[in-house]
């Protein structure tokens, strides 16, 4: 008896009905359907198989157990929420094809130490890292445009990032609650359009972070 339920026709894993500690996900699969691994407490590490593009909201929310995910170089987006409360989430290496990701992908997950994030990516959105109190390194790439709401809100163990002078826009909230962030290195341009940082010169210091501005 398979351990995984599959629409066939759109070729979506729609769940998986297991309770292995590694599990690879069958070929063919275009798709990971919104709650197809919710809550799967004895799940460690997935490997999701070549040619999945899209994994849905919620898909893998709640794993608590999962520590490493192998994501595909198909791999082109994650919705909102699919990795949320996945605590013991350590390794999370995208292809360099990804493209986009929705709100809160990653909120909560609290073992999660570092992110490099795909060249392609030109948001990041509102939630994408909040909560993600061990997050020490972050690689934003050239091509970045936005950074939205809470993006990195309460990341407490970030004390360091550098915005690439692609960026165009930071919400005020972006970084709320970072209470090590010491130093951001940031485009001149960026830092003119927030009016928390309007009348800073250069070097200067905010609220205790060292904001060094790149002409």
């Amino acid at each position: 008896m398979s351990m995984f339920e599959i629409n066939h026709e759109t070729n979506t894993l729609l769940r998986y009905c297991g309770s292995a500690t590694v599990v690879t996900t069958p070929k063919g699969i275009k798709n990971i359907a919104s709650y197809s691994f919710g809550e799967r407490t004895t799940l460690e590490y997935l490997k999701i198989s070549e040619g999945v593009t899209g994994i849905d909201a919620c898909a893998l929310a709640e794993c608590y157990q999962l520590k490493r995910v192998m994501f595909p170089s198909t791999l082109k987006s994650i919705n909102t929420g699919a990795f949320e409360n996945c605590t013991s989430l350590e390794d999370v290496s995208l292809p360099e094809g990804f493209e986009y990701f929705s709100i809160s992908v990653f909120e909560n997950c609290k073992s999660l130490k570092e992110i490099k994030i795909p060249p392609n990516v030109q948001q990041l959105p509102v939630g994408l890292f909040s909560g993600c109190t061990a997050l020490e390194n972050v690689f934003l790439p050239n091509g970045l445009k936005r950074i939205e709401q809470k993006a990195f809100q309460k990341c407490t163990s970030l004390r360091k990032i550098y915005i690439p002078d692609t960026v165009e826009y930071i919400s005020l909230s972006a970084f709320e609650g970072c209470t090590k962030l010491q130093e951001i290195a940031m485009p001149l341009r960026t830092l003119e359009s927030l009016a928390l940082f309007k009348d800073c010169a250069k070097p200067t210091v905010v609220n205790n972070v060292n904001i060094t501005v790149q002409t």
